[in-house]
């Protein structure tokens, strides 16, 4: 089949703007459908004024904290549910600032990952069935995603430090806390990393905390975990109050 010349094409080819992206990306062509193939070839040869443009997905709008917790109070019922939330953001801020990432929907993936443990407290289904509810009132894909990642029983790749960190600090802030419920004075102020190794190695003292967790979520971080945990100690400190553990004095 001989090719159009650009000559050719200039007349008779009517050649208009697309209306919607459903006309597509190239602009509409009006003709036969033989003359219109070959004319669409010399037309990109000599790059028309209406040259192709590139589809771009919208970047999806940031999630809000306040957002966040209307989700987590509709469907979290249990104030030690709530706290664990708020512990875990507190967590996942601090660690947001030391990576440079966005304060606001790392603090949103903490108190959102274990939103729906009351309705799923299995991990059949929890946080897999967690996530479509999120998806369905258009929570970003990477806050539902860093949700899932929680879980290590998915087996999802955390690809981001935000994935891990949510691994990281679950389990973690939950132990600490309650070493500082154990204390006399019930205060996060006297929990140091000493402390915390000494509970870790008694496994009947918050034998639910999954242990390798903790020891995984730092590998995966590339912390020591000794520098793991007396970061998130100092991550929780600013919300002991609101956690519980600020001290009976």
């Amino acid at each position: 089949m001989s090719g159009a010349t650009t000559a050719e094409c200039r007349t008779p080819l009517i050649l208009r703007e697309p209306q919607d992206e459903r006309e597509g990306a190239q602009g509409v062509l009006l003709h036969s459908n033989a003359q219109m193939f070959q004319c669409s070839i010399a037309l990109a040869r000599r790059r028309p004024r209406y040259h192709m443009r590139s589809i771009t997905t919208a970047k999806e709008p940031p999630m809000d904290r306040e957002e966040a917790w209307h989700i987590l109070c509709e469907f979290t019922q249990t104030e030690p549910l709530r706290k664990h939330a708020r512990a875990v953001e507190a967590a996942m801020r601090a660690y947001a600032r030391r990576y440079g990432g966005d304060e606001e929907q790392w603090a949103c993936v903490g108190l959102l990952h274990d939103f729906d443990f009351e309705m799923h407290p299995n991990p059949e289904e929890h946080p897999a069935k967690g996530a479509a509810i999120l998806r369905g009132r258009g929570v970003p894909e990477d806050i539902v995603y860093a949700v899932l990642c929680h879980a290590d029983y998915l087996g999802l790749d955390r690809k981001t430090p935000m994935d891990r960190a949510i691994y990281a600090v679950d389990e973690l802030a939950s132990f600490i806390i309650a070493v500082a419920l154990v204390r006399p004075s019930k205060s996060i102020h006297e929990v140091d990393v000493a402390a915390v190794r000494k509970k870790m190695k008694d496994k009947g003292f918050a034998r639910a905390v999954n242990r390798d967790d903790i020891l995984k979520g730092a590998e995966q971080l590339g912390v020591a975990l000794d520098e793991h945990i007396a970061f998130v100690i100092e991550a929780l400190k600013p919300a002991a109050a609101d956690l519980g553990i600020a001290g009976t004095a």
